[in-house]
């Protein structure tokens, strides 16, 4: 086996750091590039004939501590977070005859998830699945060669490191630290040669503060870890808890606000060869002691939290889980994909925001609330919209958003009435989700809505067409599913009701095949794609013509 010149974390296949040995003890470095073996050895002659990593920008520098930044800064930065991830909270509950969000739980990352997806965030700086829950993967590889062909010896060691952080969102009034823990492992080591199991490898997680010097404390229980490789072999797991102490509350900072990053540091001492560093690329974390992370029935507060801050959360609003908050995913579906049919204002050129910021000062979101229910008061009293018995106003963008009717514009806000429970049931759960999720005051997150979506519409004969066995309709497509949905629902739209069909596929020089069978106006299957699919054998049709539309229903 071949091992690639690291002393490093490799980036991606064409992405290496390097450290050179030296040339006085008859040392060289070996590139080995996987899938670019030309490149490869083109940075071994380089390395042979003198040149450093640094001269070639292959660079294993020790990560060296910044200066504190201001914290406007560093919001600023973690407000341009391009990666997403969708907010996984379990639906509102009926207690006591009213509506409560479910009661806070974290949704941490296993190892093997971690290796799942880590290669798909194609983040060199890891994958962050929640604000809680954060990882990297990396093979790390250290290799050195003495003497020169035919005579020269490889040496090298190689491991894959995997780290998994845990962010904290405490509930307990008497700790003041705000934390984080990682877990990290050491496997699929391999030597080219027995000596090198005595190589010591010293593993530890290390962090610099960025706004305050508090922001960064490393925990005694957990110590950097060093071991022989022969020892990793054995005993291949180790923890690290890093934490912060909460500044001092300011008019310009009332939630305590502090930033870290934190890097993995390695360090290999073989025996009779150099001893050589690497950090890996540096991850944020955000402290902070917000006072108004607070849920009601079930009753929680959560008084501190250090969470994993660049990437954005979307908050997904469900048409049927639970079937309460229908009408409400209904009404954000309708203001997301249709504002210029809306009210207050229809109109072309309409448009309302799909990324909102929270909003907490308590008389902004009254102001917000009290505007978009006057608006709705008019409207109704002038026949615009419905009002419905057992309703509300529900308006979107919602109340507590910066993007509201009073705090943003009424302009671009959409509001009509719906059931009283959808609309108590929807903003509890947001209301909670934000205490859940620790979304500060300005802090971003996109709207989406899980519900049915319409993928394909086919007008279909009474009967099989003229010189077809099967065959009623000309060939669809289902392809383009939401990633939601779990089941097709099919409906019948014009025609006659009592219609019975089945779906076939068609398939080139062979038999065409009968995905689904005795189909009526509201069935539902499971979710099949092709490019191929027509409708056959219609039953109940009088011999008229009718359409059918498919859904994609979460």
């Amino acid at each position: 086996m071949c091992l690639a010149l690291l002393i490093s974390v490799i980036a991606s296949s064409d992405t290496i750091q390097a450290s050179s040995g030296s040339t006085e003890e008859g040392y060289s470095w070996f590139v080995v590039l996987p899938g670019d073996a030309k490149k490869a050895a083109l940075m071994q002659k380089q390395l042979e004939k003198g040149k450093t990593p640094v001269e070639m920008g292959l660079t294993s520098v020790k990560t060296e501590k910044q200066p504190l930044r201001s914290l406007s800064d560093i919001q600023k930065e973690d407000a341009k977070a391009q990666q997403t991830y969708d907010v996984k909270v379990d639906p509102p509950v009926q207690i006591n005859k009213k509506w409560a969000p479910p009661r806070f739980q974290y949704d941490y990352i296993s190892k093997q998830e971690c290796l799942d997806n880590i290669e798909k965030s194609e983040r060199d700086e890891g994958w962050i699945k929640n604000h809680y829950a954060w990882c990297r993967s990396k093979i790390v590889s250290y290799g050195w060669v003495k003497g020169k062909w035919p005579f020269r010896t490889v040496y090298g060691v190689e491991y894959r490191i995997t780290e998994i952080g845990y962010g904290t969102n405490s509930q307990d009034k008497n700790k003041k630290e705000r934390e984080v823990n990682f877990d990290y492992y050491i496997d699929d080591i391999y030597t080219t040669h027995s000596m090198l199991n005595g190589a010591k490898l010293k593993v530890d997680i290390n962090c610099n503060a960025l706004v305050h010097a508090e922001d960064c404390k490393e925990s005694r229980s957990t110590p950097a870890i060093e071991r022989t490789i022969s020892k990793w072999k054995t005993n291949n797991f180790g923890t690290k808890k890093l934490y912060s102490t909460p500044p001092p509350k300011t008019d310009s900072n009332p939630e305590q606000i502090g930033y870290m990053e934190f890097f993995t540091h390695q360090v290999m001492n073989p025996p009779r060869f150099p001893t050589r560093t690497v950090d890996s690329p540096k991850q944020e974390v955000r402290w902070d002691s917000a006072d108004y992370m607070i849920v009601i029935n079930p009753n929680q507060t959560f008084y501190n939290a250090g969470i994993f801050s660049n990437v954005k959360p979307v908050i997904h609003f469900s048409y049927n889980n639970p079937s309460v908050m229908k009408e409400q995913a209904l009404h954000i579906k309708d203001a997301l994909e249709q504002p210029e049919k809306t009210y207050p204002y229809p109109g072309m050129g309409k448009t309302i925001p799909s990324t909102l910021t929270r909003l907490k000062d308590k008389e902004l979101i009254r102001k917000n609330r009290k505007k978009s229910q006057r608006t709705c008061k008019r409207l109704a009293e002038a026949g615009t919209i419905p009002k419905p018995a057992n309703s509300e106003c529900d308006e979107f963008p919602f109340a507590s958003t910066n993007e509201g009717s009073y705090t943003g514009s009424v302009y671009n806000v959409s509001v009509r009435y719906i059931d009283k429970d959808s609309n108590q049931a929807g903003g509890a759960w947001l209301g909670a989700w934000y205490a859940y999720d620790r979304i500060l005051d300005g802090d971003a997150f996109d709207v989406e809505v899980e519900a049915p979506e319409k993928i394909a519409t086919i007008r279909s004969e009474g009967q099989p067409q003229d010189g077809q066995d099967n065959r009623s309709s000309d060939n669809f497509t289902i392809g383009n599913i939401p990633p939601y949905a779990t089941k097709l629902q099919w409906k019948i739209v014009d025609g006659p009701k009592d219609t019975k069909f089945d779906v076939m596929k068609d398939i080139s020089f062979g038999v065409d095949e009968t995905i689904f069978y005795d189909l009526t106006d509201g069935s539902e299957t499971e979710i099949e794609k092709s490019e191929d699919f027509y409708i056959a054998r219609p039953e109940n049709t009088g011999g008229e013509s009718f359409t059918v539309e498919v859904y994609a229903i979460p």
